[in-house]
C-alpha cells in the first residue's frame, strides 16, 4: 500500500500538473488509484515534488469547486493550493501555446513545461499529450520513479550547507537587533516601500525590523522582495501579536507565484499568504515567549527559509 510509504527528503524535482487530474482527485472521481492519489498527495505535502498549475488551471478549479459548493472540496482545494504555484501566462507564453496542435488548456500547460524549464508533466490522460516532446508521467510513473530514487540516495559526501540563523524577537524587546535587520526608515531609504514601512511604523508599542532577501525565479531571473517582521506586546503576559509583510523592493507587485507562509514549531505548515491587491503578502498571528517558528517565502521552485525564537 503505497500510500502509508513515507517519500524520503530528496532534492525536488518540478511538475506541471494537469488540471484535470486535480479536478479528478479533489472530487475523488472513479478511475484513480487512491494509493497512487495519496502517494502524489504526500510528495506535495512533504515538497517532495514542487508542483504547478497553469493560472488558467487554477481558475477552472475555482469556477467548479464554487459550482459544487462542496465544502470537503473547497478545502482539499485550498489545501492543494498552498503547496502549488501558480504559473502566471505571459504573451510569450500565450504565443507558445498557440502554436501547439492541442486544446488550448492543455497547451498551455505544455508551453509553461517548456517555458520554466520544469521536469515533466503529470496526468492520468496521457494520450491528450503524445507527441508534446515534453517528459508525461503519470500517477504510477511518479510513484515508481520515487521509489526508486529513495532505493539510490545522494551521494553521502554533500556539501553541508550552515543552517539559517534564527533570530531572537525577545532581544529586540531589549534594543538589540542582529545587523542585516534595518530599521524601517532605513529600509524604506533603500527602496521604494515608504508607504508600506509608515503603515507598518503606525502601530503603538509594536517594533519592526527588516531585511531584502534575493529568490529566483524557474528561468532564474533574480528578484529581491523585503521583508518586514512586526512584534507588538499584548495585556496577556508574555504573549505577542506578530505581522509579517513581504513586498517587493521596488514598491510595486510581487512576482507571480510568490508565496509566503508559517512554519510552525512542529513543522506544520500553519499559515499561508499569496499576493493580495495591494501587491503585497501579509501574515498575521500571535505567539509565546519559547515558541519557534519559520517564515518560508517561495517562488520558482526557490524557497527561502527565516526561523525565529519569541
Amino acid at each position: 500500500m503505497y500510500s502509508s510509504y513515507s517519500p524520503r527528503p530528496l532534492h525536488p524535482k518540478c511538475y506541471m500538473l494537469d488540471a484535470d487530474l486535480l479536478v479528478d482527485l479533489i472530487l475523488s472521481r472513479p478511475g484513480i488509484s487512491a494509493d497512487y492519489a495519496s502517494f502524489l498527495w504526500q510528495c506535495l505535502q512533504q515538497r517532495q515534488i514542487h508542483g504547478c498549475l497553469t493560472e488558467t488551471g487554477y481558475q477552472r478549479l475555482c469556477v467548479i469547486m464554487n459550482q459544487r459548493n462542496a465544502r470537503h472540496a473547497l478545502t482539499v482545494a485550498e489545501a492543494l493550493m498552498r503547496m502549488m504555484t501558480i504559473c502566471r501566462s505571459d504573451p510569450s507564453i500565450w504565443v507558445r501555446a498557440q502554436s501547439q496542435p492541442f486544446e488550448y488548456d492543455s497547451a498551455e500547460e505544455i508551453a509553461c513545461v517548456l517555458h520554466y524549464r520544469m521536469d515533466g508533466l503529470i496526468t492520468h490522460r496521457s494520450e491528450r499529450f503524445e507527441g508534446s516532446g515534453i517528459p508525461v508521467l503519470s500517477l504510477r510513473d511518479v510513484v515508481e520513479t520515487h521509489l526508486r530514487r529513495s532505493l539510490h540516495p545522494l551521494p553521502s559526501r554533500m556539501p553541508d550547507l550552515p543552517p539559517p540563523s534564527i533570530t531572537h524577537l525577545s532581544c529586540w524587546l531589549s534594543g538589540q537587533f542582529e545587523s542585516p535587520w534595518l530599521p524601517l526608515v532605513d529600509l524604506a531609504g533603500q527602496a521604494h516601500l515608504g508607504n508600506i514601512c509608515r503603515d507598518a511604523s503606525s502601530q503603538q508599542a509594536a517594533i519592526a525590523r527588516g531585511k531584502f532577501i534575493k529568490i529566483r525565479h524557474f528561468d532564474r531571473r533574480l528578484e529581491w522582495v523585503a521583508l518586514i517582521v512586526q512584534l507588538c506586546p499584548t495585556p496577556q503576559p508574555g504573549e505577542f501579536d506578530l505581522s509579517v509583510i513581504c513586498a517587493a523592493r521596488d514598491g510595486g507587485d510581487l512576482p507571480a507565484g510568490l508565496q509566503l507562509w508559517v512554519v510552525d514549531q512542529q513543522g506544520n505548515d500553519s499559515m499561508f499568504a499569496q499576493p493580495n491587491r495591494s501587491g503585497r503578502a501579509i501574515l498575521q498571528f500571535e505567539g509565546q515567549v519559547g515558541e519557534t517558528f519559520e517564515i518560508v517565502i517561495s517562488l520558482g521552485g526557490d524557497r527561502h527559509v527565516e526561523p525565529f525564537l519569541i
